[in-house]
């Protein structure tokens, strides 16, 4: 209530108010991986997964991603090695709710030449400092 002069004399005046909604966006994960480029071929490529979902830190399983499941701008930052997440959830966005599959490439940059050779080599020098019992 707001109170107001008319002519001298006090008037109660009410103000109704509506609440409007806010825009509401939401996004429940239901299945996260994170993933590595291992093989590619002219229809996509092939990834070795680790269920980060389960909590397993190891590589559990290879799907096959065709290219139409990447954006163009995307399509061409895949390369052997190139990491990713993929998640499976619902997206709500002004109480519309709807399904999706997600694939979010991470940015290093793509290995070229003897960069796994390099890497390999790095990994055996590691490796030999390692004393096993």
């Amino acid at each position: 209530m707001v109170g107001c002069k008319n002519n001298g004399e006090r008037q109660d005046v009410y103000l109704a108010s509506r609440s409007v909604p806010k825009s509401s966006k939401r996004m429940q994960i239901l299945q996260q991986w994170h993933g590595r480029v291992t093989l590619i071929s002219s229809v996509g490529f092939l990834a070795r997964l680790i269920d980060l979902t389960s909590g397993d830190d190891k590589e559990s399983s290879e799907v096959e991603f065709f290219w139409h499941h990447l954006s163009p701008e995307n399509r061409q930052s895949v390369c052997l090695g190139t990491t990713f997440k993929w998640l499976i959830g619902y997206k709500t966005n002004d109480g519309t709710t709807r399904r999706f599959s997600e694939i979010k490439l991470d940015r290093p940059g793509c290995w070229k030449g003897d960069d796994f050779k390099k890497a390999d080599a790095c990994a055996d020098k590691l490796s030999q400092g390692i004393k096993w019992d």
